[in-house]
């Protein structure tokens, strides 16, 4: 692997440093009024011989559960009827085994098999695993440079480009990193909120201010981010640009003096998580709506919404939960959501019949 060229990171952080948000014009805003329906859903739970889940994901008709385990990582589940297929994924160091996998809803269907790409966190990969029945195999590979750390939400656009985020141990903060693999070349786009106090953080501060969940629709065009600590979602081009905001309240929306309006001699305990998950398909935007401080975040559960969104970020519904999950996957075949509540150790469903989930499955039986 080549190495990278330190003289320009440097350059790049101090082009982070001077670096000011562009304003949107007036119309690339759009305010969190809710023009559809407020729903109550009330879960049923399922699968209460599972243990230990900490994910949820849908491709298909497939329920994927990742596990928190030094064992088995994933188990398949099939959501015609719940029942179980297979377990994938299993832990080690080997070449066919993964350390810290993530899966973000990139899949291709085959004539005959499924395609997945998975982020093998630990071991610096992206890996395109086929699954054929009970067979598993990775027939595709990328390594990615440990520096970029490049351990958050990751996807395929061609070979000569995977987009991610980034986790705490980046050199510096950056909205988006375009890697090329093959020629371990990087290219990065800096739309971050711009806060007037931002020199005062630590590295681990900045990461957890601007920590981001990050999805594709399909066809590659569009990436939606949805913030922890902003109460926003942004809608980005192709090329990682924010074309459009969508704004809770104007203080946590958007703010320039965020850190300091809830920064405390204690530390930032009265800064709150927002949204804490993000599921996308061709026609919709899901995100997991939290609202909670610091100080009661994992101690005192409460119920939760799953904001939904159009593609040009106008809202639709506000799903009410009264279960603090920390996840979902959306099941467009069934019209529902499966939700982890993981304090509980609860796999709940959740009717969305009410909702038209009717979109197109990518169906490919190659891949570049």
């Amino acid at each position: 692997m080549k190495s990278i060229n330190w003289k320009l990171l440097m350059l790049l952080s101090l082009t982070l440093i001077l670096y000011k948000c562009p304003d949107l014009d007036h119309d690339a805003y759009v305010n969190r009024d809710f023009i559809g329906k407020s729903i109550n859903l009330k879960g049923t739970q399922i699968l209460d011989s599972v243990y230990g889940a900490i994910e949820l994901n849908v491709f298909d008709t497939i329920l994927l559960v990742r596990l928190k385990s030094n064992n088995t990582l994933f188990k398949l589940f099939s959501i015609n009827n719940l029942s179980f297929i297979s377990d994938l994924g299993v832990y080690g160091d080997g070449p066919d085994e993964w350390r810290a996998p993530r899966y973000c809803g990139q899949y291709c269907k085959t004539s005959t098999s499924y395609l997945i790409w998975i982020n093998d966190i630990f071991k610096n990969r992206f890996i395109l695993v086929e699954l054929e029945g009970l067979n598993v195999k990775i027939i595709k590979e990328h390594q990615i440079n440990p520096v970029l750390n490049m351990d958050r939400d990751l996807f395929y656009q061609d070979s000569n480009c995977l987009i991610g985020n980034q986790g705490m141990d980046a050199i510096q903060k950056a909205r988006l990193c375009f890697y090329n693999p093959i020629s371990d070349s990087i290219k990065y786009t800096w739309d971050l909120p711009e806060i007037e106090d931002v020199y005062k953080l630590t590295r681990n501060e900045v990461f957890d201010i601007f920590f981001d969940h990050l999805r594709m629709k399909s066809d590659g065009s569009l990436f939606v981010s949805a913030f922890e600590r902003f109460d926003r979602i942004d809608k980005m081009d192709r090329d990682g640009q924010v074309i459009k905001s969508m704004l809770g309240n104007e203080r946590n929306g958007y703010s320039k003096s965020y850190i300091s309006d809830f920064k405390t001699n204690d530390g930032m305990k009265n800064l709150k998580y927002y949204y804490t998950w993000l599921q996308a398909t061709d026609k919709y935007i899901y995100a997991l709506y939290l609202d909670q401080t610091d100080e009661y975040y994992n101690v005192a559960p409460k119920p939760v919404e799953i904001h939904v969104f159009d593609w040009e970020l106008n809202s639709i519904y506000n799903l009410k939960i009264n279960d603090y999950l920390i996840c979902f996957a959306v099941d467009k075949n069934n019209s529902c959501v499966y939700g982890l509540d993981y304090y509980n150790e609860k796999i709940l469903q959740y009717d969305i019949s009410f909702m038209d989930t009717e979109y197109i499955i990518p169906n490919y039986d190659s891949i570049e």
